[in-house]
């Protein structure tokens, strides 16, 4: 028979989960992160306030998730026999994430409040995204310093809950923690339903609607998650020794929030990098398909031979398509492929040029604007 203690207790299989979940979003959020910086900062030229409010988001982010593995892998290989200053320790880390957690997710919220104004121009949508994001960044302010001293410094947690020196959880942490979590279900559930928005009644290519609606739409699982926190808010005012046993949900739920979350806006900005791999991919083909010199394009209207541009589209020498100026090789199509907007023939536009806030034009329309926003951002 098998050894009965060879078999993980239910405390170790969901320490095992956490160490998991906390690892494979860690992973997925930092590449996601690394290409965000890459477009925005190198590919586009359009680095912001959202991109560096991103960065300081993932580095807490990466902090929650630190700990939490370190919770979960001293459950797995414990030292001995825990002791108080052992649970004493633990406790102490789980204030700290808790506290980590609500600070990552105001960070958050900022950076996509940042980059949601870039996108809208409707006043009653851009009202709602201040307004919604200003009472939730005060309310979490003031919930983060209740959270960490509730009983006082974090280090002495384990002694004051157990002396009864920490806030009462039924009149005051219980109805603050359910203030939070539904502020925060709420305003990620205005970031998720603005884009709809926008995209209905901007003039775009059905599939180009249908990708942007896939990209931001997956920020809706990370809106799902929030609501399915409330379910666990309770475990925090539960005796101590469950909390232990109850708190692994509510951390994997919290971790799986944050990392679709950050993911999903990453993603949401890797547009331009995804057109430039697709152009590449169907030069690619084509030219394998033709057999034509790479340096050499399609035949023009006039019989003329093309030549080849920056990525993998062409100028015909018989006709005002484009034309090289001073070694800067300009093509119509590379400017769509970085800002999806068309652009008249034999227009000569650097790279430098392409970043959005330098494209835009005065005299469009709202919806034209927001259209092109959309673009230019995402």
């Amino acid at each position: 028979m098998a050894d009965p203690s060879a078999v993980p207790t239910l405390s170790e299989l969901k320490s095992y989960d956490m160490l998991a979940i906390s690892a494979v979003f860690l992973a997925l959020s930092a590449v996601t992160v690394v290409l965000r910086v890459y477009v925005r900062g190198w590919m586009i030229r359009s680095f912001g306030w959202d991109d560096w409010l991103m960065m300081v988001t993932w580095a807490l982010f990466a902090m929650t998730t630190s700990l939490l593995m370190s919770i979960a892998l001293s459950e797995i290989n414990p030292p001995g026999v825990a002791d108080q200053d052992t649970v004493n320790g633990i406790l102490t880390l789980v204030v700290c994430i808790f506290g980590l957690y609500i600070l990552t997710t105001v960070i958050f919220k900022l950076s996509l409040a940042v980059f949601f104004l870039r996108v809208v121009n409707q006043r009653w949508q851009r009202q709602v995204i201040i307004g919604s994001v200003t009472l939730y960044t005060l309310f979490g302010t003031a919930w983060l310093f209740v959270a960490i001293f509730q009983c006082g410094s974090p280090a002495n947690y384990g002694a004051n809950e157990a002396a009864g020196k920490c806030l009462p959880f039924q009149t005051v942490l219980r109805p603050l923690n359910y203030t939070h979590g539904v502020l925060n279900a709420v305003t990620d559930w205005i970031f998720a339903i603005i884009p709809i928005f926008v995209v209905r009644s901007a003039q775009m290519h059905r599939q180009q609607k249908i990708t942007v609606c896939t990209i931001l739409g997956l920020g809706v699982l990370g809106s799902i998650c929030s609501i399915v926190r409330l379910a666990y808010v309770d475990v925090i005012g539960v005796k101590l020794e469950d909390l232990l046993i109850s708190a692994p949900n509510f951390a994997i739920v919290s971790i799986v929030e944050l990392g679709l979350g950050i993911t999903a806006a990453c993603l949401a900005t890797l547009r331009p990098l995804f057109a430039f791999w697709f152009d590449k991919a169907r030069t690619g083909i084509s030219s394998s398909r033709s057999g034509r010199n790479t340096k050499t394009g399609p035949v023009g209207l006039d019989g003329s031979k093309g030549m080849m541009g920056v990525s993998g589209s062409y100028v015909t020498s018989g006709h005002n398509m484009g034309h090289k100026d001073d070694g800067v090789v300009t093509v119509t199509r590379e400017l769509q492929i970085y800002t999806n907007r068309p652009s008249n023939a034999g227009e000569t536009m650097e790279m430098h040029n392409l970043s959005p806030d330098r494209t835009r034009s005065g005299q469009r329309s709202r919806s034209q604007s927001s259209e092109e926003s959309l673009l230019e951002v995402v």
